[in-house]
């Protein structure tokens, strides 16, 4: 399972996400995507290591784990941000 996380992620170029043609898209998660419009690598890469986990529940669990911690990651970064450009931290 972590090697096929490994595999997907090493795979995952943003090339790929640009490649990818959403007028193909089959899958809810993919037609979503495609309604932002700008291109959103972080997002794409996550999204094709979810799919690449099927069913797997355990990938599944790995693979939005990790992506929440990124998130996490990103809002905490952008409210230090924040908070230094008010002046209040």
């Amino acid at each position: 399972m972590p090697l096929v996380l490994l595999a997907v992620l090493a795979f995952s170029t943003p090339a790929y996400a640009a490649s990818f043609d959403c007028a193909k898209a089959s899958q809810c998660a993919w037609k979503y995507r495609c309604s932002w419009g700008d291109a959103q690598d972080e997002q794409d890469t996550w999204l094709a290591t979810r799919s690449a986990c099927g069913s797997n529940v355990s990938c599944i669990s790995a693979a939005y784990q990790t992506r929440i911690e990124q998130l996490n990651s990103a809002i905490t970064a952008a409210m230090q941000g924040y908070c230094v450009k008010l002046g209040i931290c």
